[in-house]
């Protein structure tokens, strides 16, 4: 710097509080009354000047990052001015609204219209709420359709006040939108699946609950009479084990369907899995809820064509109605299902209404379930042996398991009491699987003590034979004791190997050709057939009660039981009637020809050690008046 005569350098701070930004140096006459002031005038508004330009950089700068923020996260920016309610919006927030191409003075009446007037109602009143400082922070989700949609979209807005007045009022809102559509489509996808059934389309148990309490309160509070149809098909099971799962669905659906046709408008019907289904029916009153319970019997009586299959199904229903005075839906339902399990267990296919005798048989029938599982655990069940005889007078070398319950207070319980239970509840593959094991045991004491022939009969039910470790479970058993597999016979009906023939064929060939003797049980009362004789590798069947009962009284009887003595003979297979009871049964059996017999006549089901003492001996006769009454059950095994 260059001076003159006269003139001198002034070197005069520039800065702000807290900040420094450098030196300011003039060069001027000397002027000892007013140059500093002036200069340090000069550094103030220099000072300010670099501030206001920092200032505006490092706005920028924050609204470049702000812009990069919420693209990433593709959210829109808006600003609102509360005075004016000018809006200032980010081309972001443009494009998700639809709005790019639309004039500027038309983009709030456009943006307004394509609001549904309850969904802008809510959102201007919340914008009004934060301008005037009721609320910190909002978020607001609201229906939109821009002028090039199709369909509406979920829109979410979020904002917050700012420049916050003395009056506490805000002059400015600063917010943000996103496009939720994809996050509100999940929810309802979520909502459905907790309310709907996902295999036919009705609501789901959860949703049939709900709507059932609005009525337990309407009826309690107006009188308004409800009645709940609780149903279940007969034969589901059959259609999913033969023709799988997929066509069960298929069914299940047109199932749906067809309950809807048989319903008013108001009625409600849900499913609540498998095979089971439940109808309320709203404002009905007590004397009109046979007439929807036969509407309903005779629409799922009709074939059902799936799959180019005709499938028949029935239902059984059960009913229970407001006029119990309920105050809780599960109680209903309860109580429904209850009245269905009686329809079922009586006549499948028909509809039973609840009354409180059912609710005492659910109550001992649950009691009894307790029960039977803790026997089971207690090993409280024995096997007994009843004698099969040759009726050429031959030593009794045969006897088939029965199994009986030794209960500590009733004593001596027979499985007509427990078996239907076990059997519902599958306790009864546990229950088999010791009556193999036992039968097995006592088997190899006898053999011990005994050098003749000696085999024994088991009953196999229909969920032990299709249990996948029946086999290895017999096998083992066997092999366990020392005992030879013909010294083991199974016995099992025809219904259950015409469940699944193929497959049952296979597990019959695997036992016979492993040495056990397999016998067709209660032979005349299912699926009776020379098939069935000639295509699985059978040795006897035994023919059932039944037609025993009648061989003294009725012609028709005697001459089935001709029939069925005559075909085993010309196939080759032993012929053993059961439930023999009288001398005069006995005497037709002789003269047609059946070879075996058993029941009360020659001997009742034994322990093994009273069992084990038959061995050999001639079979004899038992004195008439040592036999049951007629109303005493005589299936061992399942009466």
């Amino acid at each position: 710097m260059r001076s003159h005569a006269g003139e001198v350098a002034y070197v005069v701070p520039v800065g702000s509080p807290g900040r420094e930004w450098g030196l300011l140096a003039l060069v001027g006459g000397i002027d000892v009354d007013s140059s500093r002031e002036t200069y340090a005038h000069w550094a103030a508004l220099l000072a300010s000047a670099f501030d206001q330009h920092d200032l505006v950089r490092a706005v920028r700068q924050s609204e470049e990052r702000h812009s990069l923020l919420a693209s990433a996260v593709n959210e829109g920016l808006w600003e609102m001015d509360t005075a004016t309610n000018e809006v200032i919006a980010s081309e972001r927030a443009l494009a998700l609204l639809g709005l790019e191409h639309t004039p500027a003075v038309a983009r709030t009446q456009t943006w307004r219209r394509g609001i549904p007037p309850e969904d802008l109602d809510h959102l201007l009143d919340t914008l009004r709420r934060l301008a005037a400082g009721d609320l910190p922070l909002a978020e607001i989700e609201y229906r939109y359709r821009g002028p090039l949609d199709a369909d509406q979209r979920w829109m979410l807005a979020r904002a917050m006040p700012a420049t916050i007045g003395a009056d506490g009022r805000a002059a400015r809102i600063f917010g943000s939108m996103s496009d939720i559509s994809r996050r509100k489509q999940l929810e309802e996808e979520l909502r459905r699946h907790a309310m709907y059934d996902s295999a036919t389309g009705l609501p789901n148990r959860r949703t049939f609950l709900d709507r059932l309490r609005r009525s337990v309160t309407r009826a309690q509070d107006e009188a308004v009479p409800y009645a709940v149809v609780f149903l279940d098909l007969d034969r589901f099971k059959v259609v999913n084990d033969s023709l799988g799962h997929q066509t069960g669905d298929r069914l299940l659906r047109a199932v749906s369907e067809r309950l809807a046709t048989a319903l008013r408008p108001s009625d409600l019907a849900a499913r609540f899995g498998g095979d089971e289904f439940a109808v309320l029916l709203d404002g009905i009153g007590p004397d009109d809820v046979p007439t929807v319970t036969r509407r309903l019997i005779e629409a799922l009586s009709r074939p059902f064509d799936v799959d180019g299959h005709a499938l028949w199904v029935t239902a059984s229903l059960g009913v229970a109605s407001s006029a119990v005075g309920y105050t809780d839906p599960e109680d209903v339902l309860r109580d429904a299902d209850t009245a269905m399990y009686h329809a079922k267990t009586h006549e499948p296919g028909s509809a039973a209404f609840f009354d409180a005798e059912m609710h005492q048989d659910a109550v001992q029938h649950l009691r009894l379930q307790a029960e039977v599982q803790l026997a089971l655990e207690r090993e409280e069940f024995e096997v007994y042996y009843q004698p099969i005889v040759e009726l050429d007078d031959s030593p009794v070398t045969r006897f088939e398991a029965l199994v009986r319950w030794n209960h500590p207070t009733r004593g001596l319980v027979l499985p007509g009491t427990f078996l239907p239970l076990m059997e519902e509840t599958g306790l009864v593959v546990r229950l088999g699987q010791m009556v193999v094991d036992h039968t097995c045991r006592d088997l190899a004491q006898w053999r011990a003590t005994y050098a003749g022939p000696v085999t024994v009969s088991v009953n196999l039910s229909d969920r032990e034979f299709w249990h996948t470790g029946l086999a290895q479970h017999v096998n083992d058993c066997l092999d366990r004791h020392g005992v030879p597999a013909e010294c083991l016979t199974l016995e099992i009906t025809e219904g259950v190997i015409a469940r699944r023939p193929g497959l049952a064929d296979q597990l019959l060939r695997k036992f016979h050709d492993a040495g056990l003797q397999l016998h067709i049980d209660d032979f005349g009362t299912g699926h009776s057939s020379l098939q069935t004789l000639h295509r699985y590798p059978v040795d006897a069947l035994k023919i059932d009660r039944s037609f025993v009962h009648g061989l003294a009284d009725e012609q028709q009887s005697r001459e089935l039981v001709r029939a069925i003595v005559a075909m085993g003979r010309a196939l080759g297979l032993t012929v053993i009637a059961e439930g023999v009871e009288t001398r005069a049964q006995l005497a037709i059996l002789r003269e047609i020809g059946c070879e075996s017999a058993q029941g009360f006549l020659f001997d009742k089901a034994l322990p093994a050690g009273q069992a084990a003492a038959l061995l050999g001996s001639m079979p004899a006769e038992s004195d008439p008046s040592d036999l049951p009454e007629p109303s005493e059950p005589v299936s061992p095994w399942r009466d």
